[in-house]
């Protein structure tokens, strides 16, 4: 099954609680640990940050509407590129972006058990991405040889929500903010070791958002309720 719309950022949500550690528990923090909009840290899980709706429940939904929000990249400090601040990234390299991102997200949609819809109701999850903080730390073509040698291709944070499509209330929000790289490794900047870590950056998202979706009431166990 393909997504009828490019899916970069599905991206980058609601994906993140598939691939949770057991027994996860809601995190009965203060007020001020809460998200903007009263949602509760979940702790225990394998992306960086996620939060779930107390008293919602995920098991009536049968169908999805998968909304792309979106790539958003960093804006560059200072007046020099560097490693530190990152590297301007260029039409070419936003087109391939999002050329990787559409492979990698088709690949995985094939498998999604739950139908794609566009119109809300009861029994139907609107998922909606985002690609935010984009940064890219490929030094430029005309760099010196000295700084071809690099730790990691870049970094992004990936956003996924699952939003009840009749009443738009957000039930999940999770992100994950991981670097384009091979822990411990430095490696030769060339164009296609640059396409590989980024493209196995974007596989590990997609798959972790169709293993949640196909599995909707594991999430609904993540809460301890």
């Amino acid at each position: 099954m393909r997504s009828p719309i490019a899916t970069p950022a599905i991206v980058l949500a609601a994906f993140l609680l598939a691939g949770c550690v057991s027994q996860p528990e809601p995190h009965r923090a203060p007020a001020a640990a809460r998200s903007f909009d009263g949602l509760v840290p979940l702790e225990g899980t394998l992306m960086t940050q996620v939060w779930v709706r107390e008293g919602f429940r995920l098991d009536g939904y049968q169908k999805v509407i998968l909304e792309n929000a979106g790539i958003r990249y960093r804006p560059l400090t200072g007046t020099q590129d560097d490693a530190a601040a990152g590297y301007a990234i260029g039409p070419e390299q936003k087109a391939e972006l999002k050329r990787l991102i559409n492979e990698e997200f088709d690949r995985a949609l094939d498998r999604l058990t739950l139908p794609q819809v566009t119109e809300p109701g009861p029994d139907v999850l609107r998922v909606r991405g985002y690609l935010l903080d984009v940064v890219s730390r490929i030094p430029p073509d005309d760099a010196g040889v000295d700084r071809y040698h690099i730790e990691s291709v870049g970094q992004a944070t990936f956003v996924v929500e699952l939003i009840d499509s009749q009443t738009d209330a957000v039930l999940v929000r999770a992100l994950d903010t991981r670097s384009a790289s091979t822990p411990g490794e430095t490696y030769r900047s060339t164009r296609a070791s640059n396409r590989a870590q980024v493209r196995r950056l974007i596989a590990r998202w997609a798959d972790l958002l169709v293993d949640a979706l196909n599995d909707l009431t594991a999430i609904d166990q993540l809460k301890g309720a």
